[in-house]
């Protein structure tokens, strides 16, 4: 598993070493945020649908340095496995969770949204890639894109 949080590009070797990842049956996760070239990201790795980018990167919506809550995760629109727990409950904990930022994402046919923001776009889109499998999530999970961090701590 290869966790990508607001990496600005990859070069060829890197991308080389994550499609092989992907052909042994290997994860990706893709946690974009301000630092991110996403036209690098869009021509490069999404390709036009065709690279292992489950999405194409679209405009970025609020402004991680001012703070200001832009959108919150949708935990009723989770689905799958691993997300639905999460969703669980009258008030699940992942609700509260305040995104300062984050980009506006276009899945591409093979992808499926399997969580949404309350504002309706997407939030996490995965899909397959040769035998592996690439989560692209909206935004960042540093404290510096919002207060996801601090949600997903275990309550006791």
């Amino acid at each position: 598993m290869i966790v990508l949080a607001n990496v600005e590009r990859l070069d060829p070797e890197q991308i080389s070493a994550i499609v092989h990842l992907l052909d042994s049956g290997g994860g990706v996760l893709v946690a974009p945020g301000d630092r991110v070239d996403a036209a690098f990201a869009n021509a490069s790795l999404y390709q036009d649908g065709n690279g292992w980018l489950p999405a194409k990167l679209r405009a970025l919506r609020g402004d991680a340095d001012r703070r200001l809550t832009v959108a919150h995760p949708a935990p009723q629109t989770f689905i799958g496995p691993a997300l639905a727990m999460f969703g669980e409950g009258d008030s699940p904990p992942l609700a509260g969770a305040d995104l300062f930022a984050y980009s506006i994402l276009e899945p591409s046919k093979e992808a499926s949204v399997v969580a949404r923001l309350d504002t309706g776009d997407p939030w996490i889109i995965e899909r397959r890639y040769r035998r592996g499998r690439v989560a692209i999530l909206a935004g960042p999970v540093d404290a510096e894109g919002g207060t996801l961090p601090d949600r997903c701590q275990s309550r006791r």
